[in-house]
């Protein structure tokens, strides 16, 4: 891509969020989980979804690296890295490996997304006014958070020199190095983001929030922006453990949204996944499992759209459909992005005539009744009410 945006994030949910920012802003954006998409020309922003969360850190170096000189084949543009904002990954060795490919360019690391609660004060996460090590994500059983200090978790995981600003004190640096920027309201993401904005020497790096920021102030190039999507019917499936995407699971199911215990049927209506529903294996095997019965439910139920919780299960459905490209549309609530998969792209032997539309978010987050939400939104541009 040339002049335009290179993205990547460690996990399927973080590459929607991110295209989902740029498309808010009328920017084309395109997610893939390959380096080299067909259609990464026609857009001002590919997201690549490298799916190393859970790999060594060696090994996500070397992910970077080839993604990163498979889609830029060397041209120049602007560069972000989508990192957790609970800081789960590899964040440090990834960042390592992006500043090594493009000659030892600096990086401004704006961690906090105080939309969701995470602010950032002396170089420590606070995560709704606690520190990380001391909130519910501590508890992760997967990825459990043990340090608060972004300093600490980076000098565990590079070699990088690491410094700690206050976002007013922002500077150039005189040698290469990871800029961890506080912030404690949207106003310290906009400066950050005008900051970056203003010297292409450097790579950005952060949760959502400074995409959000970024995406108003980046010369990338314009696309017609593209409105939510009428969805009548959608299948809901909840593949994270998190207390709060099961409290959203719940809050849906004690509302009256339809368990759907067969997945052979018509979908005439937004129905959830039966988490009961036995699924072989556990980890990726389970998610590759549940890709597989989505897969069948999609082919057989023939749904509008699919809203799935949980980055590992949302890119086991993509297995599943064949790893199609998707082209955000925007976000229908923080942390919740759009995208559409186009039906060329969805086994054309199943005969659908309409694409299909994928709504995720991570499981860590969401407001209370967001389902509800969601659904009533969504429904609602379907019968023309909201536009």
């Amino acid at each position: 891509m040339n002049g335009g945006l290179v993205a990547l994030a460690d996990d399927l949910t973080g590459a929607l969020e991110m295209g989902a920012q740029f498309a808010e802003q009328g920017r084309s954006a395109v997610v893939s989980t390959r380096p080299k998409v067909k259609t990464a020309g026609e857009s001002s922003v590919l997201v690549l979804d490298t799916e190393t969360r859970h790999a060594g850190p060696e090994k996500a170096a070397e992910i970077v690296r080839r993604y990163l000189s498979e889609a830029t084949l060397g041209q120049p543009g602007r560069f972000f890295k989508k990192t957790d904002s609970t800081l789960r990954g590899n964040i440090g060795s990834e960042l390592e490996a992006m500043a090594s490919m493009f000659d030892g360019m600096s990086i401004v690391y704006v961690p906090a997304y105080p939309q969701l609660g995470r602010t950032v004060r002396n170089g420590v996460l606070h995560v709704n006014g606690n520190p990380l090590h001391e909130s519910e994500f501590a508890q992760d059983r997967l990825n459990p958070a043990v340090l608060s200090s972004i300093p600490d978790l980076l000098a565990a995981q590079t070699r990088m020199l690491v410094r700690v600003t206050a976002v007013n004190e922002l500077k150039l640096p005189d040698r290469p190095c990871i800029l961890v920027c506080d912030g404690v309201c949207d106003e310290d993401i906009d400066m950050a983001a005008r900051f970056i904005s203003s010297h292409e020497t450097l790579i950005a790096a952060g949760p959502s929030a400074l995409a959000k920021e970024l995406a108003k102030v980046w010369s990338l190039g314009i696309g017609v922006r593209t409105t939510l999507p009428p969805l009548r019917s959608c299948l809901i499936i909840n593949g994270s453990l998190h207390p709060r995407s099961l409290a959203h699971y719940r809050e849906a199911k004690e509302a009256g949204i339809r368990v759907a215990t067969a997945l052979n049927s018509k979908a005439d209506d937004w129905v959830l996944w039966d988490a009961e529903m036995p699924v072989a294996g556990e980890g990726t095997v389970r998610c590759e499992s549940v890709g597989k019965l989505v897969r069948t439910a999609v082919e057989r139920g023939d749904p509008d759209a699919l809203l799935v919780f949980g980055g590992d299960t949302t890119y086991g459905i993509l297995q599943a459909l064949g790893e199609p490209t998707l082209f955000s549309i925007g976000e229908v609530a923080p942390g919740v992005a759009v995208s559409r998969i186009p039906v060329a792209d969805i086994y054309p032997q199943w005969g659908r005539s309409r694409d299909l539309y994928l709504i995720s978010k991570a499981g860590g987050f969401g407001e209370e009744g967001l389902v509800l939400y969601l659904k009533e939104r969504l429904q609602s541009i379907h019968q023309g009410i909201v536009q």
